[in-house]
């Protein structure tokens, strides 16, 4: 860090120069101070404000940062709770087609493991059928 020095009659500036950039800092004499001034002292004044400035700016300089850091953040958590809703409703999705895949698996296998279960159902279907005709018949006779 470069210090540039300027002392006047009634202030003094620093400027500190670094990475770049120039801080300045100024230290001025209080009127009810004219007869205790030193160089010195307004020298390591106008050299603390200089800091100060250095230090605010960079301050302000990263808080840009971590506002675009946080819009950042919140977007991608958007996203990502987008992901995850959307993993989850193709996980349910996958789950009830292969739920109703077995089923419809389990349902052939049956049919095939006993020949006469198709014969069986076909007839308990006739059944029904005839039951409702009756059922139908007697009704419109009434």
């Amino acid at each position: 860090m470069f210090k540039k020095i300027n002392i006047q009659e009634k202030s003094v500036v620093v400027e500190l120069k670094d990475k770049g950039e120039t801080y300045k800092g100024i230290a001025k004499i209080h009127p009810d101070d004219v007869d205790f001034q030193s160089k010195e002292t307004g020298i390591q004044i106008a050299t603390m404000k200089a800091k100060i400035n250095r230090h605010d700016k960079i301050a302000k300089a990263r808080n840009r940062q971590i506002q675009k850091l946080m819009k950042e953040i919140k977007i991608l958590e958007q996203s990502r709770d987008y992901h995850i809703a959307e993993k989850a409703l193709k996980e349910e999705f996958l789950q009830l087609y292969i739920d109703k895949k077995d089923a419809f698996y389990k349902q052939i296998r049956k049919i095939r493991s006993n020949p006469n279960s198709m014969t069986d159902t076909l007839n308990s279907i006739e059944n029904l059928l005839s039951k409702l005709k009756e059922n139908k018949d007697g009704k419109d006779k009434e």
